[in-house]
């Protein structure tokens, strides 16, 4: 069973349980920050004031007077302020340590001090050197004296800093780790299979515990690199087994079977303008295969900006229709969906399907109206936001759930749509940010893959150029030659409205000082905060060619489709994300017209080089990598996103690549040797924190 912290910490132990670490085996988990090379101790007499020192001596004086502290609305903990009078092991000298604020079991620990090694910063008071709140460990005689004679005695000579948790200081939670017996750090268990161990090259789980908190050498070595690599592995693992395992139990979920003709389908395609390209095809031979199959589809959609993303989503629902069932569209806003709904309505105005619309902000008697005509199932699609997952949206015989940019969603969200149908729902998650495989292998490790690289013909595709304080004119110039030619353009801005704190474009700054500039020209304006008839409107004009300059925020990124729109300007790009970047100039160049993407920044060209790869770069992909590389992971891999992946300690799914793709490739072994399921059930509790430890 897992070992509980050591006795005497009761008001430590309740705070380190808060933060998530009230047994041994979470504990090992909280890593040090730093582990260096103590100084050696020195004499009294070496002390230089400001500089850090290390001494150590005998304690000839114990003194302990009360301070106190607020504790509460109605009380006051009683505090203790100790000074220990030491005499120095090299010399006759004596000085004063002194803690301040010391808990009673602390000032208790501190009284019971007979001999030490300490650790501060010296200051001059009242002309003499002190030492407040030193780093402290006890000395038995004997390594007191080998100090004294210079042999160093037992003395590890390493200095361990861990960081404050939950208001426990750094040095409290030194003081619990140290207090782990010597017989457990030696004896920690290892649950990973011997042969992964010695298949991937692994030192065991109780090395790199030991090394990584300073117990043995090596923390800045090969040793250490090699321990930070074992437990990044342990990590990954860990988190693979239970994608594995929700991944298993959601395929034997029960779910309808949605089968249609081949002439059916070719019914369907003869909906669309175009032909579909054969990645296109490819992936709606998945999404048939997956409907047709006894459990649910579970499949992510992928592909570059423009790439024909849509089609298949509009496909996939249609499917369901033709089968007497109905599909649903969720999408991250109300723009988006908004666009979906319009693009839909348009390829199925002369057909037998009808389209419906559920958003937050549509009228209450239209909301009922929508709702109604879903329950009678009048209605074969449905396209929406987050209003889709409301109790009181009710879907005759829901077959499809398609939800648009996912990432944008929670797990309980996609659950929830996913609960609409008591029979099974089959679901297709689209993204168009290319996914990094270390993202497909954590944040999507549950799903399917399908990816469209091609893109439709007759696309002219975008050129990318940055725009200074120097070459804004030339900007200005070409923008209002281009809509002098009767195309049309976007300026995205990262704020809606002034903040006299934030040196931001805002679209009311940008509306008004655009509309002034381009003054022959139908200027108009999308946020946000609009209402829905006001967005719309906005959106439809756009398209229909009734306005010329769109300013926007972001919620144009995804899936707005005019073809006329030829220029898209970002203003203070800085604000963005490489991959929102990308996103944005997708929305340009979508047909026989070149496109025009203009990163129009204040700052100087120097301070713009992260942006130099959208110049030179196309591919969505390489871009993705190296956005993620530059913002980090974030929390994408936090339960709220994935649902079955957690934080990690030290692994990163970008410097330890490698060993994700490993993990994955031993877990999905151990799933298919036989009994695999029932061992990866034993073997996800036995790593879910590393390791297990026999009671103190």
């Amino acid at each position: 069973m897992s070992a509980a912290l050591p006795g005497g910490l009761a008001r430590t132990g309740r705070r380190l349980a808060e933060a998530g670490y009230g047994r041994l085996a979470d504990l090992l988990w909280l890593l040090p920050g730093n582990v260096e090379p103590a100084p050696a101790p020195a004499p009294f007499s070496s002390m230089v004031p400001g500089s850090p020192f290390r001494g150590a001596g005998s304690v000839v004086r114990f003194r302990s007077r009360p301070s106190f502290r607020a504790g509460g609305r109605a009380r006051r903990v009683p505090l203790r302020t100790v000074s220990l009078l030491v005499r120095d092991a090299f010399s006759p000298d004596t000085m004063e340590l002194t803690w301040f604020n010391c808990y009673p079991s602390a000032a208790d620990s501190l009284a019971k001090c007979a001999r030490l090694v300490f650790t501060g910063v010296p200051r001059l008071r009242a002309g003499r050197l002190q030492v407040s709140n030193p780093e402290r460990r006890d000395l038995d005689e004997g390594e007191l004296g080998a100090l004294g004679r210079g042999d160093g005695g037992a003395d590890p000579g390493l200095l361990v800093r861990y960081p404050s948790v939950n208001s426990v200081p750094s040095a409290r939670v030194r003081g619990v780790l140290e207090r782990i017996p010597d017989r457990l750090w030696g004896d920690i268990p290892d649950p990973l299979p011997p042969d992964v161990l010695g298949r991937r090259g692994l030192v065991p789980l109780g090395e790199a515990l030991r090394v990584l908190h300073g117990r043995e050498p090596g923390w800045t070595g090969e040793r250490g690199r090699r321990a930070r690599e074992r437990l990044a592995y342990h990590e990954f693992f860990r988190d693979q087994i239970r994608i594995r395992l929700r991944r298993d139990g959601l395929r034997r979920a029960p779910s309808v079977r949605v089968e249609v003709g081949d002439g059916d389908v070719r019914a369907l395609l003869d909906l669309l303008p175009f032909r579909l390209t054969p990645d296109q095809e490819a992936a709606l031979g998945d999404v048939r295969r997956d409907l047709a199959s006894p459990g649910p589809m579970m499949r992510l959609l992928q592909g570059d900006v423009g790439c024909g993303k849509t089609a298949v989503a509009l496909l996939a629902t249609l499917l369901a229709s033709a089968a007497g069932r109905q599909g649903a569209l969720m999408c991250p806003t109300e723009s988006l969906a908004l666009q979906h709904f319009l693009h839909f309505r348009g390829l199925l105005g002369g057909s037998r399907f009808r389209v419906g619309m559920l958003l937050g902000s549509t009228p209450a008697r239209g909301k009922e109206e929508t709702r109604s005509l879903l329950r009678e199932g009048r209605l074969d699609v449905l396209v929406g936001t987050h209003a889709l997952i409301q109790d009181s949206v009710v879907f005759r015989d829901l077959a499809v759930a398609v939800i648009d940019e996912q990432h944008k969603f929670g797990v309980d969200q996609r659950l929830r749509l996913l609960g609409k149908n008591e029979g099974g729902v089959h679901c297709l998650v689209m993204t168009a940010t290319p996914i990094p495989r270390s993202l497909r292998l954590t944040q999507y490790g549950d799903l399917d893959v399908s990816t469209i690289r091609t893109m439709p013909p007759g696309r002219r595709g975008h050129r990318t150029r940055i725009v200074t304080p120097r070459t804004h004119g030339r900007f200005l110039s070409f923008l209002k030659t281009r809509l002098s030619m009767g195309e049309q353009a976007y300026v995205v801005v990262p704020a809606i409205k002034d903040d006299p704190d934030l040196e931001l474009e805002s679209v009311e700054r940008a509306f008004a000082d655009y509309a002034g500039v381009f003054r022959g020209h139908r200027v108009d304006r999308i946020h946000g905060r609009l209402g829905g008839d006001e967005k719309r409107g906005a959106l439809e004009r756009f398209a229909a060619g009734g306005s010329d300059l769109l300013v926007a925020t972001s919620v144009v990124e995804v899936g707005i489709h005019v073809p006329n729109a030829t220029v898209m300007a970002v203003l203070d790009p800085e604000r963005f994300g490489l991959a929102s970047l990308h996103q944005l100039r997708g929305r340009v160049g979508r047909a026989d017209k070149p496109g025009f993407c203009f990163l129009v920044s204040r700052r100087p060209p120097a301070a713009l080089a992260r942006l130099r790869i959208l110049e030179e770069c196309s591919d969505g992909l390489a871009i993705a990598e190296e956005d993620l590389r530059q913002r980090g992971e974030g929390d994408l891999f936090g339960t709220h996103q994935s649902g079955a992946t957690s934080k990690w300690v030290v692994a990163d799914a970008i410097r330890h690549q490698g060993r994700l793709v490993e993990a994955r490739e031993d877990v999905d072994a151990l799933a298919r040797a036989p009994g695999g399921e029932r061992r990866l059930g034993l073997l996800r509790r036995e790593v879910e924190r590393g390791c297990v430890l026999q009671t103190v």
